[in-house]
């Protein structure tokens, strides 16, 4: 047994926190977090991105996407389904990168850190309980570029 340090009270912890999916629309996101992953298969290369939601409304949400954009099996040995996956991921990572202006060769995931651009979220086909990210575009300016303060529409880190 762990004895905590300072007790926890659960009835002084704000649940106000909502996970439910954003409304479909376009939304102003910072990049929070870009890294570099592999598959639970072990098939795809992939760039995990975590999106901060900053506007209009809903600042302070997280949403991800997840691109598909190499593998170690060689061409010759893949599937039409895993073309078709690393094709589409490569295609989405381009149209990102051209929206928050990297334009030529994505070399480092860092290089998307910190970035403001709009993105279009959706309902999940597969599962009406998330989001799905379906376009990008540059934002319009509203939001400004640079490390997030991470609050919310209440002014409060989104953890309070």
């Amino acid at each position: 047994m762990a004895k905590l340090k300072k007790p926890i009270n659960s009835n002084d912890q704000d649940d106000s926190n909502d996970y439910s999916p954003l409304p479909a629309g376009w939304y102003d996101v910072e990049i929070e977090q870009a890294e570099l992953r592999q598959s639970n298969s072990g098939d795809y290369d992939a760039v995990n991105v975590t999106f901060l939601v900053v506007g209009p409304t809903h600042a302070g949400r997280l949403l991800w996407n997840w691109f598909n954009y190499s593998s170690d099996i060689p061409e010759n040995q893949r599937d039409d389904k895993m073309k078709k996956a690393i094709q589409i991921g490569r295609s989405e990572l381009n149209r990102m990168c051209r929206a928050v202006g990297l334009n030529g060769e994505l070399e480092d995931t860092d290089d998307l850190t910190g970035k403001i651009l709009k993105v279009k979220v959706a309902i999940d086909k597969k599962d009406s309980e998330k989001n799905a990210v379906k376009g990008y575009k540059p934002s319009d300016g509203a939001a400004t570029q640079g490390p997030s303060s991470r609050k919310t529409d209440t002014g409060k880190p989104p953890w309070m």
